[in-house]
């Protein structure tokens, strides 16, 4: 039911239930969200038509939601945990139940996949030095870590790991080459979210045909000879 429209519900006495309420800014944000656009008009769900199987499906998610609780309630203690419980309720509404997006939630599939696969490149290349990691772009891009999988093999044909570790690769060659005296090589590693560096200088090695403490040397300033009268006379006396 929609939450501008009036309705009235009867219950029969002594009836178990539960009445599961969602702000309609927050399903219309989260609806927004999984069409890649903002909504243009507000969301209104269809006042009938619903089937037995999809009112099954729905009742069997709540369930088991419920359910979860009674067994384990410190579950829900956990911000993260709920946040996931909340958007799989989010989604499984807005793809059951049928409603005035219904159509542009089915057939903006694939560019909003293309949208998310983009938003999880830009978080992963602003947040390289946080040690971020792939649970925490598909968090942040609002899919599940094999979503997020499926998608990064169809758009770009590599696994997001291995796009997380080649642009953190790249990141850290053009900090290595850009470094000044004071900065080791280890602390341009640890800058950049790196806790294994032999198994890092590998992947570098492999990409680049150089270790990191190789391209550090390579780039490194050539130390001033000096023009004193001592440089000086060791340059007289090598002289022919």
């Amino acid at each position: 039911m929609s939450p501008d429209r009036p309705y009235r519900m009867r219950i029969a006495a002594r009836t178990k239930r539960m009445v599961v309420g969602i702000r309609a800014a927050a399903l219309e944000k989260h609806l927004a969200h999984l069409c890649g656009r903002e909504l243009d008009r507000p969301l209104i769900f269809a006042a009938d038509g619903n089937s037995p199987t999809v009112g099954s499906i729905w009742f069997g998610h709540i369930k088991s939601l419920y359910s979860l609780f009674r067994l384990n309630p410190t579950s829900y203690q956990n911000e993260i945990c709920r946040r996931h419980h909340y958007d799989a309720t989010c989604t499984l509404l807005l793809n059951l139940f049928p409603h005035n997006y219904s159509q542009t939630l089915s057939t903006d599939s694939t560019r909003v996949g293309s949208r998310r696969c983009r938003m999880a490149v830009d978080y992963m290349r602003d947040n390289l030095c946080q040690g971020t990691t792939v649970p925490d772009v598909a968090s942040y891009v609002g899919l599940s870590v094999r979503a997020l999988q499926v998608a990064f093999q169809r758009y770009y044909n590599v696994t997001p790991s291995e796009a997380l570790r080649n642009l953190r690769l790249d990141a850290v060659k053009e900090a290595l080459e850009h470094a000044d005296d004071s900065e080791t090589v280890t602390g341009i590693l640890l800058d950049h979210g790196v806790s294994s560096a032999g198994h890092f200088a590998a992947h570098f090695r492999k990409r680049f045909g150089v270790t990191p403490r190789e391209t550090r040397q390579a780039n490194r300033p050539p130390k001033s000879s000096g023009t004193g009268p001592m440089a000086i006379a060791e340059a007289r006396d090598r002289s022919p």
